[in-house]
């Protein structure tokens, strides 16, 4: 019995909107990827200030727990893979010199979700493998949405995130509020941006459903209802303010900055 394990990761970041000076970057993550006989895709977004780096990649734990490292700017110290881990910093180190922009590292080990599963024998492992190669590409979003986005700067996707007990208590308030018939005082709007099929399975009491289908619809929601929230606010209270929540951090953070 074997072990197959996978990353996803994610970070908006400055890059550059040159394709002949972000294929370094992506040369610099292939070679890295491949040295580490590792899987997958990573997208690298070729953006000044919006996009960054988006990537699902499968291999052996080691392997893995190497690249991880590699991302967050830490010394891997002594062992085989040393050497590509090496080559890869001075080779982001001269990248991100020449585009004048911070160096790109992920913030902490959170920021990888791991998974792994098990396959029984060699040929199950290779019937079976998360990816059958591997495909590291510069494009215009890290995230697919026509361009929806394109303004929004890295920067703003960094701000106004709730912790556990801030977010509990915006539940309690929400809730308190929900039972006062004032309802052209709604100082609050939640709006869950997750997609139809999750939010069937469960959400937040009085929280909007958009009903979306695919991530690139929101920005229409968005639009259509803009001083609506759900004909719960038109216009919006002075002082009024919405919450949003949502499984996957990475379409999360586009989606509060547009509301």
């Amino acid at each position: 019995m074997s072990q197959q394990h996978c990353i996803l990761f994610y970070k908006y970041h400055p890059l550059t909107s040159s394709t002949e000076t972000l294929e370094q970057y992506r040369r610099a993550q292939e070679k890295l990827c491949k040295s580490l006989n590792l899987t997958g895709r990573i997208l690298i977004g070729l953006s000044d200030e919006g996009e960054g780096i988006n990537g699902t990649l499968a291999g052996g734990k080691e392997e893995l727990s190497v690249y991880v490292n590699c991302m967050l700017g830490r010394d891997i110290g002594e062992g085989s893979h040393k050497c590509a881990a090496a080559t890869f910093r001075e080779e982001s180190l001269s990248f991100f010199a020449q585009i004048n922009k911070p160096y790109l590292t992920l913030n902490s080990e959170q920021d990888f979700k791991w998974s792994s599963r098990s396959t029984s024998s060699a040929a199950d492992k290779e019937e079976q493998a998360w990816f059958p190669d591997l495909n590291v590409k510069l494009v215009k979003e890290i995230i697919s949405t026509g361009g929806e986005f394109s303004k929004i700067t890295a920067n703003e996707t960094s701000v106004g995130y709730l912790t556990p007990t801030q977010w509990h208590e915006e539940m309690k308030l929400l809730q308190q509020q929900n039972h006062d018939e004032k309802q052209d005082q709604i100082e609050t709007v939640l709006v869950d941006v997750r997609n139809h099929k999750e939010c069937q399975i469960g959400t937040f009491v009085n929280a909007i459903d958009p009903n979306t289908r695919t991530f690139s619809q929101f920005p229409k929601w968005v639009r259509d209802h803009a001083g609506v929230a759900g004909n719960k606010i038109d216009p919006p209270a002075a002082g009024s303010h919405s919450i949003t929540s949502c499984t996957t951090k990475t379409s999360l953070d586009n989606k509060r900055i547009l509301l």
